[in-house]
Protein backbone atom coordinates (compact mmCIF):
# COMPACT_ATOMS: atom_id res chain seq x y z
CA UNK A 1 0.00 0.00 0.00
CA UNK A 2 0.84 3.30 -0.86
CA UNK A 3 -0.96 6.66 -0.49
CA UNK A 4 1.66 9.88 -1.22
CA UNK A 5 0.44 13.27 -0.29
CA UNK A 6 0.98 16.07 -2.65
CA UNK A 7 1.20 18.89 -0.62
CA UNK A 8 1.46 22.14 -2.67
CA UNK A 9 -1.00 23.93 -3.82
CA UNK A 10 -1.15 24.52 -7.56
CA UNK A 11 -2.83 24.14 -10.14
CA UNK A 12 -1.37 20.79 -11.15
CA UNK A 13 -2.51 19.26 -7.91
CA UNK A 14 -6.06 20.53 -8.52
CA UNK A 15 -6.57 18.99 -11.82
CA UNK A 16 -4.62 15.66 -10.46
CA UNK A 17 -4.81 15.41 -7.22
CA UNK A 18 -2.83 15.90 -3.66
CA UNK A 19 -3.82 12.04 -2.91
CA UNK A 20 -2.60 9.05 -4.87
CA UNK A 21 -3.03 5.76 -3.75
CA UNK A 22 -2.75 1.87 -4.61
CA UNK A 23 -4.14 -1.21 -2.91
CA UNK A 24 -2.26 -4.70 -4.12
CA UNK A 25 -5.18 -7.18 -5.51
CA UNK A 26 -4.68 -9.76 -2.42
CA UNK A 27 -5.84 -6.49 0.26
CA UNK A 28 -8.62 -5.63 -1.78
CA UNK A 29 -11.93 -4.90 -0.03
CA UNK A 30 -10.40 -5.09 3.39
CA UNK A 31 -11.19 -1.60 3.96
CA UNK A 32 -6.59 -0.64 3.69
CA UNK A 33 -7.53 2.39 0.98
CA UNK A 34 -10.48 3.87 3.24
CA UNK A 35 -7.80 3.60 6.12
CA UNK A 36 -5.03 5.42 3.79
CA UNK A 37 -7.36 8.02 2.93
CA UNK A 38 -7.97 8.98 6.29
CA UNK A 39 -4.34 8.59 7.45
CA UNK A 40 -3.60 10.99 4.38
CA UNK A 41 -6.35 13.67 5.47
CA UNK A 42 -5.08 13.79 8.96
CA UNK A 43 -1.87 14.25 7.62
CA UNK A 44 -2.87 16.61 5.24
CA UNK A 45 -4.65 18.34 8.27
CA UNK A 46 -1.17 18.74 10.39
CA UNK A 47 0.19 20.56 7.68
CA UNK A 48 -2.74 23.07 7.51
CA UNK A 49 -4.56 21.62 4.36
CA UNK A 50 -7.85 22.90 4.41
CA UNK A 51 -9.15 20.25 1.47
CA UNK A 52 -7.22 17.84 -0.65
CA UNK A 53 -8.28 16.74 -4.33
CA UNK A 54 -8.28 13.37 -5.65
CA UNK A 55 -8.70 11.80 -8.83
CA UNK A 56 -9.72 8.10 -10.06
CA UNK A 57 -10.96 6.29 -13.62
CA UNK A 58 -15.15 6.69 -13.95
CA UNK A 59 -14.76 3.25 -14.10
CA UNK A 60 -12.93 2.40 -10.58
CA UNK A 61 -16.32 1.98 -8.38
CA UNK A 62 -14.70 1.00 -5.86
CA UNK A 63 -12.39 3.84 -5.54
CA UNK A 64 -15.02 6.16 -6.04
CA UNK A 65 -16.56 4.63 -2.91
CA UNK A 66 -13.81 5.46 -0.70
CA UNK A 67 -13.54 8.83 -1.86
CA UNK A 68 -17.52 9.50 -1.33
CA UNK A 69 -16.99 7.50 1.93
CA UNK A 70 -14.14 9.97 3.13
CA UNK A 71 -16.11 12.69 2.30
CA UNK A 72 -15.23 13.13 -1.13
CA UNK A 73 -17.45 15.43 -3.71
CA UNK A 74 -17.62 15.08 -6.85
CA UNK A 75 -16.02 18.40 -8.85
CA UNK A 76 -16.08 17.36 -12.32
CA UNK A 77 -15.42 14.47 -14.87
CA UNK A 78 -12.80 14.91 -17.42
CA UNK A 79 -13.17 12.15 -20.27
CA UNK A 80 -12.30 8.94 -17.95
CA UNK A 81 -11.56 11.02 -15.05
CA UNK A 82 -13.42 11.99 -12.08
CA UNK A 83 -12.14 14.20 -9.57
CA UNK A 84 -12.96 14.81 -6.07
CA UNK A 85 -12.32 17.33 -3.35
CA UNK A 86 -12.56 16.03 0.14
CA UNK A 87 -12.70 18.33 3.38
CA UNK A 88 -9.83 18.15 5.71
CA UNK A 89 -11.71 17.95 9.18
Amino acid sequence: MISPLRHDSNEFADRLGHIGYGVRPSERGRGVASWAVREVLTLAAGMGMTRVTAVCEVSNAASIATLERAGGEKVDCIGSVVRFRIPVL
